[in-house]
């Protein structure tokens, strides 16, 4: 398993759009679960102390491209819906001892294929394919 989703509570309600998936296992604090394959808008930085502050930034970057707060950051303008899960994926020392992590957010289901999405103004924003693939999501509450 490469990536472990954290979920905000207030993500998963209210009409937001979520991918399919099958629970593969229930354990104690997190449960297991089978997504297919999708297109998803991603932000990395190398984090280090200040990991809090970049986290926010690599959202508020994604929050732009979809066009959150004022015009979508994207060619050809145009807002994309929110989904959930946000998704976050720590890797293991970078350079200097940084911390690699990435944020992506899934994008809606009518992209199935990369240049389907908006493609992003900002160079710290890729889009990709993913997979399908098998992965641990942990629920919280927005603080830990």
């Amino acid at each position: 398993m490469g990536i472990v989703l954290s979920l905000g509570s207030g993500l998963s309600g209210g009409g937001v759009e979520q991918p399919p998936y099958e629970v593969v296992e229930t354990r104690e604090g997190y449960t297991v679960r089978h997504y297919p394959p999708m297109i998803m808008a991603v932000a990395q930085a190398n984090v280090g102390p200040d990991a809090e502050e970049k986290e926010s930034e690599l959202f508020w970057l994604l929050a732009g491209y979809i066009g959150v707060k004022g015009a979508p950051r994207n060619a050809q303008g145009r807002s994309v819906a929110m989904t959930a899960p946000v998704l976050t994926h720590v890797e293991g020392s970078g350079p200097a001892g940084l911390t690699r992590k990435s944020m992506a957010f899934i994008l809606p289901r009518r992209f199935s294929r990369p240049e389907q999405a908006p493609a992003p103004t900002s160079p710290g924003v890729l889009i990709i394919a993913v997979p399908a693939r098998t992965i641990a999501v942990e629920r919280f509450s927005g603080t830990r």
